[in-house]
């Protein structure tokens, strides 16, 4: 019998599709093994040039001390001579207040309470900008000068005092605590022309009931004002009174000066005719009753 010749292997539509799916597969591995290759050459690149980059980076030393290295401020105080007043603040008060260093046989208090250090406050600046042992040291009286209790020291120049209450004050405002301090300064030396202007001052209150004093300094303010009050009790029996704006005295007796009443109209009125007419308003000289301070500098 002759042999069946052999048929050639037959291919199916299902083979076809295998073989190419298998193909595909192929090449997409390939590809996918060039990206994986791809990708770790770029990270190692970008961390040779982060390495780099770290070594010419200068290193920067972290403290974690919480601010210790931070300059911490004591308590918010003024010095006058050798007092020491703390700057306070009152119960519901807008007033800045002093308070004196306590007597040694009286119980003094600290200038803030202790729980504004409590950790569960949200007290941060207060921890990391005011020194905890002067703040907290008992040694201020519990009464401002001006006779009134306080509540606690006002915040200066470590900031505020917690993150609830940014209120920061660097002198007193309250008019009876600045009275008080002031006696605490020295008295200052008079001026050498001092006592003329206040003989002056008190010549014009005789004739005029009133004067004005220009110019004066600050610091001789008080002295002059004490000298003419007292000139004038001596020499006419007469109360006055002095009123000071910026460098200006003004004083006036009102017994004094209702006594030239009638000539004081005399001189309003005709000042008001010469307004109404046209006339020349300019005075032709300084009135007697206004002085300058410097006009008599005599140094």
């Amino acid at each position: 019998m002759c042999a069946e010749p052999e048929r050639p292997a037959t291919i199916s539509q299902n083979d076809k599709h295998d073989a190419q799916d298998q193909n595909g597969s192929g090449c997409d591995g390939k590809r996918g093994a060039r990206r994986d290759a791809g990708k770790l050459h770029e990270e190692r690149v970008s961390d040779l040039h982060g390495e780099e980059a770290a070594a010419r980076t200068p290193r920067v030393a972290v403290s974690h001390s919480g601010g210790m290295n931070q300059l911490r401020h004591g308590v918010n105080a003024l010095q006058v001579g050798e007092v020491e007043l703390l700057l306070t603040v009152t119960s519901g008060g807008t007033a800045v207040h002093l308070a004196h260093v306590a007597n040694p046989e009286d119980a003094g208090r600290a200038a803030v309470h202790e729980y504004y250090f409590d950790a569960n406050r949200r007290s941060a600046p207060l921890e990391l900008s005011y020194d905890r042992a002067a703040l907290l040291a008992a040694r201020w009286a519990p009464m401002t000068l001006c006779g009134r209790e306080w509540a606690v020291m006002i915040a200066g120049e470590g900031g505020p005092l917690s993150e609830l209450n940014d209120e920061v004050a660097f002198a007193p405002t309250c008019g009876r605590c600045l009275s008080i301090m002031d006696k605490l300064f020295p008295a200052p030396a008079p001026d050498q022309r001092l006592p003329l202007i206040a003989k002056l001052g008190a010549d014009s209150i005789l004739e005029h009931g009133h004067a004005e004093v220009r110019d004066v300094p600050g610091d001789q303010q008080q002295t002059l004002r004490t000298a003419v009050r007292t000139l004038v009790r001596q020499r006419a029996g007469e109360n006055c009174r002095s009123y000071v704006q910026e460098s200006v005295i003004f004083f006036v007796s009102e017994a004094i000066y209702a006594e030239h009443a009638e000539d004081n109209m005399r001189a309003a009125a005709e000042a008001i005719d010469r307004a109404l007419t046209g006339g020349d308003l300019t005075p032709v000289h300084e009135p007697a009753w206004r002085l300058s301070w410097d006009t008599w500098n005599i140094s």
